[in-house]
């Protein structure tokens, strides 16, 4: 991760953040991802995997739609 080192780019960022959150619905999907054959991934059945507003990855099942896991996109990085 970058670090801010002056107001001008904590502006910077703080614009940016607006202008991200005015795009993008609360609620909606960032990105979405079918995954439909067992040898792409570790799972047993085809899954859409989406990654939500709040930074968080959703995992359900395509055939079912039933919540498989809902957790952290990212982690942050041990020392």
């Amino acid at each position: 991760m970058g670090t801010v080192t002056s107001m001008d780019q904590a502006r910077a960022l703080l614009e940016a953040r607006k202008i991200l959150q005015a795009s993008i619905p609360p609620g909606a999907v960032i990105w979405k991802r079918r995954i439909r054959y067992e040898w792409q991934t570790g799972f047993r059945r085809p899954v859409l995997v989406a990654l939500l507003t709040n930074l968080d990855l959703r995992v359900t099942d395509e055939r079912t739609g039933n919540l498989i896991v809902q957790g952290p996109a990212w982690v942050a990085p041990s020392r």
